[in-house]
């Protein structure tokens, strides 16, 4: 498998995501896109309880937010982007499911999500 280090992020982007953070709720369903900003965001989103990820994309931060208890929903996703322990994490997750794009992103699937954030970066 391919490994991916995201490069780190500026000043502003950190600022950004910071404030971008502070609208996610507890208990909030999570879509977030490829991205400085959206990844950074999930740094600043410790204090959260109760997220689930239902997005196309899942990298390593994603792993950090279960094992601090953040994440503790289910996990969906359509591409995994990151290292090896990204990979290992989903390999033996049972609660983590990748599935096709169509069928994650759909408006059908997008429509039953329960408070649904999605943050993601135009370029």
């Amino acid at each position: 498998m391919i490994e991916y280090v995201h490069p780190a992020v500026g000043d502003a982007a950190r600022q950004i995501a910071r404030c971008v953070a502070r609208l996610i709720s507890d208990e909030a369903t999570l879509q977030v896109g490829l991205g400085r900003v959206p990844n950074e965001m999930l740094r600043f989103l410790e204090e959260r309880r109760g997220l689930r990820i239902h997005s196309d994309l899942i990298i390593d931060l994603v792993v950090d937010l279960v094992e601090k208890g953040v994440v503790s929903g289910p996990i969906r996703a359509s591409f995994a982007m990151g290292t090896r322990r990204l990979y290992d994490f989903l390999d033996s997750n049972p609660e983590a499911t990748l599935a096709p794009i169509e069928q994650v992103c759909g408006r059908d699937a997008l429509a039953r999500l329960p408070a649904q954030a999605s943050v993601t970066q135009a370029f």
